[in-house]
């Protein structure tokens, strides 16, 4: 999902910068990436930022899932400034607790 987000986020800024870029990631993540700029070349920006919505949306409902999970459902009642930081401690976490790396 990230090369995905990766991608749509460089074809949205130019192409041409993120050739550049493209050469400082490790060979797999690049050959995905590629491969993915390679599908998404012929869709419109529109489509693109449609795309990257999605998984924005997509990764934050997986987030909000985690939090839940962890704590339980008294979140659902908590203030949205909350209910973010949980979202994003267990984002920050990767399922460790202790948060080293």
């Amino acid at each position: 999902m990230r090369e995905a987000a990766f991608c749509y986020i460089g074809l949205l800024k130019g192409r041409e910068r993120l050739e550049s870029v493209l050469a400082l990631l490790a060979e797999p993540t690049q050959s995905a990436v590629r491969g993915l700029l390679d599908g998404a070349a012929g869709l419109e920006p529109a489509e693109w930022k449609s795309r990257l919505r999605d998984l924005r949306q997509s990764e934050a409902q997986a987030a909000w899932r985690a939090a839940r999970e962890r704590w339980g459902s008294g979140l659902e009642g908590a203030p949205p400034w909350l209910r973010r930081t949980a979202c994003e401690f267990v984002r920050g976490s990767h399922g460790r607790e202790d948060h080293q790396g």
